[in-house]
């Protein structure tokens, strides 16, 4: 929770900081489409490498990169500064999470896959809440690199915690397959590959919305930057109240199902922030996203830990997140080309309609359920 804490409590200013800094709204998508290419290139062998090194001392030194690197952010001066502290930021974020969720995967039975992987899925997701919360709250009194000095806090405290309080990793008894073999494993299964598109789909318009939105709200809508704080913590709380009943009812009715309900609701989304005139429809839309999000997430991890074996998971997961990555990549480069040409609400038609194949293809998607309900 502590790593995402420290870039959710950043995460709403950061778009309105890199233009502050003397950023065009295209070198904006730029510097983020880089981050997203960094965690492409670095997310599957550092990932890979933490099952030879060891898991935690891995997500220990996340810990101390993400701190650090928010000292950075607060130190720059201008915009192409930006570029070697996103690249060093880059690091943790892409492999704390799959070796995070890959011990837990682990440490859970397999007929309750989904419920534990909710359980896990609410702390980063407390992450996101609180996060925006800090922001609405501080924004106006510490400007934006007090911001990022009160942030490298967080991944700090992560680090004591962990240091002090070091969980107790299940040892696998398996030989670990090389690298290339697990990926070949994964990307060769058809409901997977799926999967992917599906995923890489919402992550393409979920990076399109966070390097749009802020300023469709603040530009176009006229809102301040505490009050699109706030509607980021609306996104959040519902994002972490749903997961846990989420991944519950994935374990009952199957994964298939509430991905399909999850991508309609992303399409949704879209079209309602495409044609928002103020701040209740915002309201309604970031609601319908946080539950949208938190389902499709628990619901896609445990699909992927039902439909691979354990000496896998650890790179699949990394799979799964690269795609995610390779998506986010893709939507900062679009919404930065795409923002010199169309308008703030066309984009995200555009956003609502890469989501919408989506829902058919989950249905075609192979039936895996828990070892326990087959």
């Amino acid at each position: 929770m502590l790593l995402v804490l420290s870039w959710s409590t950043v995460a709403p200013i950061f778009p309105l900081y890199v233009r502050s800094l003397g950023a065009s709204i295209f070198l904006l998508g730029l510097l983020m489409a880089i981050s997203s290419l960094m965690g492409l290139i670095f997310r599957i062998p550092l990932a890979a490498l933490s099952d030879r090194v060891g898991r935690v001392r891995m997500l220990l030194l996340g810990l101390l990169v993400a701190s650090t690197s928010s000292l950075l952010y607060a130190l720059a001066s201008n915009p192409l500064q930006l570029l070697p502290i996103i690249i060093y930021q880059t690091l943790p974020f892409s492999y704390f999470n799959p070796v995070a969720a890959s011990i837990v995967s682990d440490l859970a039975p397999s007929e309750r896959q989904g419920e534990v992987m909710g359980r896990y899925l609410i702390s980063p997701s407390l992450g996101l809440v609180l996060g925006p919360v800090l922001c609405s709250l501080l924004v106006d009194h510490l400007g934006y690199r007090g911001l990022f000095l009160a942030s490298a806090l967080f991944p700090l405290l992560g680090f004591l915690l962990l240091l002090l309080l070091p969980p107790r990793v299940p040892r696998r008894g398996l030989e670990q397959p090389s690298v290339a073999t697990s990926l070949r494993e994964v990307v060769t299964d058809r409901s997977l590959l799926l999967l992917s598109y599906c995923r890489a789909a919402f992550s393409t318009s979920h990076s399109i919305f966070a390097t749009l939105f802020s300023l469709y709200a603040v530009d176009v809508l006229g809102l301040a930057p505490s009050q699109v704080a706030a509607l980021f913590t609306v996104r959040g709380v519902t994002n972490v109240v749903v997961r846990l009943p989420a991944g519950r009812a994935s374990d009952r009715v199957g994964r298939r199902p509430l991905l399909i309900v999850a991508y309609a609701a992303i399409v949704l989304v879209n079209l309602l922030i495409a044609r928002a005139g103020g701040l209740p429809l915002l309201v309604l839309s970031l609601l319908l996203y946080g539950l949208a999000w938190g389902t499709r997430a628990v619901s896609e991890w445990a699909y992927l830990a039902d439909a691979v074996r354990p000496e896998v998971k650890t790179v699949a997961f990394s799979y799964l997140s690269t795609i995610f990555g390779l998506g986010s990549m893709l939507g900062s480069i679009l919404a930065g080309a795409l923002s010199l040409r169309i308008s703030y609400g066309e984009i995200f038609l555009v956003a609502a309609l890469l989501n919408l194949s989506s829902v058919s293809l989950t249905l075609t998607l192979r039936d895996v359920r828990p070892a326990g309900r087959r």
